[in-house]
């Protein structure tokens, strides 16, 4: 199975998307301006996850989805996790977390519903 790799950047100083192709090295976005590559001072690199909501639209990193779990409306935020678990088990995908205490990762058991906004253009969802 082939998964699309694609990044988008978010420029916390202007607070907006970059909307220039960009390259991502590590936590470092780069545009490229002429023939010289340069480094976007405070943007922060956003990946796709592979996934899309019921409108089609791909799915990245920070992203706030509404949905369902188990019969009941929820706000998801799409997160990145790497590290380990415990003491053993090494850990490293997307997960979507519900809220501090309760990360849901299981997509067969969530019914998608549509992104209906991002934790940098719209925080203010993110407030219960």
């Amino acid at each position: 199975m082939n998964r699309e790799i694609k990044f988008r950047a978010w420029d916390k100083d202007n607070k907006s998307y970059i909307v220039e192709p960009c390259a991502i090295f590590g936590d470092t976005v780069m545009v490229q301006r002429g023939s010289t590559l340069i480094e976007v001072q405070n943007a922060v690199p956003i990946q796709y996850i592979g996934l899309k909501d019921k409108n089609g639209r791909e799915i990245y990193e920070g992203d706030i989805i509404k949905g369902t779990k188990y019969g009941k409306p929820i706000q998801l935020v799409v997160k990145w996790a790497h590290g380990f678990e415990g003491d053993s088990w090494p850990i490293a995908g997307y997960y979507f977390e519900i809220d501090e205490n309760d990360d849901f990762n299981t997509i067969p058991e969530l019914t998608w519903s549509e992104i209906i906004g991002n934790i940098y253009q719209h925080p203010e969802l993110l407030q219960k």
